[in-house]
């Protein structure tokens, strides 16, 4: 029995959403039973529950903000914990305040460049942003906004410095190389560019060579300048 009614036990359910209730945690209003969700939306107890505790808010000292009411002290960054004043601007995440500082910090996107927050136009590559003014290579400066570019360790390169840092420039017109080249004291040289440093004749690696101070010299201009 509830109230002054009697009830089988699977039919003492919430008249408005049907879930079968516990007895202990049955509320009425009037004639009906309710579950405690659908007892407050029925008074509308919760139009005055602080956005923060959940408590009642009583009078009418409080800050309503992001469709939600608050008691003052209540209303503070959900990081921080900084409180708000009347001038201060604030921002929402899922429902939660948070100051500038920490939603800059935590939310928006961060140059990858001069790690400052991005609130114009921007580059993004490899998961990372840039502003389109940092959106250039790490050596030269130039802008790669719409040009071909490497990115190596976070870094940004031109397609020139990426070769040269990478070792893939021809080591006697500083060019890049394709795929046909001659790789010989630890460089890479063009075909025709891999020759001896005094006669000029090309050189072929299984022919063999000299090298002296890091160039390479056939056999016959070695034995002659240096034998």
């Amino acid at each position: 029995m509830i109230g002054q009614n009697f009830y089988h036990v699977d039919h003492v359910q919430c008249r408005k959403c049907g879930k079968v209730l516990d007895q202990s945690k049955i509320l009425e209003l009037g004639d009906d039973i309710y579950c405690e969700v659908c007892f407050e939306s029925e008074c509308d107890l919760g139009k005055n529950r602080c956005g923060y505790c959940n408590e009642e808010i009583f009078g009418d000292l409080y800050i309503k903000a992001l469709d939600k009411v608050w008691h003052p002290n209540h209303f503070f960054c959900s990081y921080c914990g900084c409180k708000f004043s009347e001038e201060q601007p604030f921002f929402e995440i899922d429902g939660k305040p948070y100051c500038e500082e920490d939603y800059s910090r935590l939310f928006s996107k961060i140059c990858q460049g001069c790690n400052e927050v991005i609130d114009e136009d921007f580059m993004s590559a490899m998961d990372m942003h840039w502003h389109t003014k940092c959106f250039k290579c790490h050596v030269c400066d130039k802008s790669l906004c719409d040009e071909a570019f490497y990115c190596i360790d976070c870094e940004l390169y031109c397609e020139f410095h990426y070769q040269e840092k990478e070792n893939l420039l021809c080591a006697h017109c500083n060019k890049p190389v394709d795929k046909r080249y001659v790789f010989a004291l630890n460089k890479r040289w063009h075909p025709n560019h891999f020759f001896c440093d005094f006669c000029k004749t090309v050189l072929y690696t299984n022919s063999g060579f000299k090298e002296y101070k890091d160039k390479p010299y056939c056999k016959e201009c070695y034995i002659r300048l240096y034998g």
